[in-house]
């Protein structure tokens, strides 16, 4: 058959009308559509031409990325641009502090009254009798003066007992035990 004929590429003899469209970005069968009937999801997009979901239209190569955890522009990076302090973690994928790249969930938990690890818990692991107070330093306006007695921590009450019970630097108050 000659272009005369319908033939659209005569110097193709895979391409001609009657063929089977195939999804390679070309008009296999001459009707004038390129790739049609691999497009599931109606975008203008199908997955030989670089759609990486053709369930969703929201998912293609001429998409907005967003931060949702997706590859929303099939570019093979999810929430790209979204990190602002470039330690990998993105603020929809956990990072509480996206401006110190030293916080993320992937970081260790450190004491200094920080939660350095974003699990919504400041220096976990560094109150030794479990009184809620640790010595990490300033954290809750005071810290515990000693993290092996849970008796002793700031708010505690001061006892005659030969201990600073409330961690203000005074042991048996002469007001109290005088």
């Amino acid at each position: 058959m000659g272009l005369c004929e319908g033939d659209c590429d005569d110097n193709d003899p895979e391409v001609y009308p009657g063929r089977d469209e195939v999804c390679n970005g070309i008009d296999d069968n001459c009707n004038g559509f390129i790739d049609e009937g691999f497009d599931q999801d109606n975008d203008g997009w199908t997955t030989c031409g670089g759609d990486c979901n053709d369930d969703d239209a929201t998912i293609n190569p001429g998409a907005t990325e967003y931060c949702n955890g997706i590859d929303d522009d099939c570019d093979g990076d999810i929430d790209e641009g979204f990190d602002q302090d470039e330690d990998g973690w993105t603020t929809c994928g956990g990072d509480c502090d996206d401006n110190d790249a030293s916080i993320n969930p992937g970081a260790e938990e450190i004491c200094d009254c920080i939660d350095n690890n974003c699990n919504w818990q400041v220096d976990e692991g560094f109150d030794a009798d479990g009184d809620g107070w640790t010595t990490c330093g300033d954290c809750q306006g005071t810290y515990d003066c000693d993290d092996e007695d849970d008796t002793v921590h700031p708010g505690a009450d001061e006892r005659c007992d030969g201990k600073d019970n409330d961690c203000d630097g005074i042991i048996d108050p002469e007001w109290l035990c005088g």
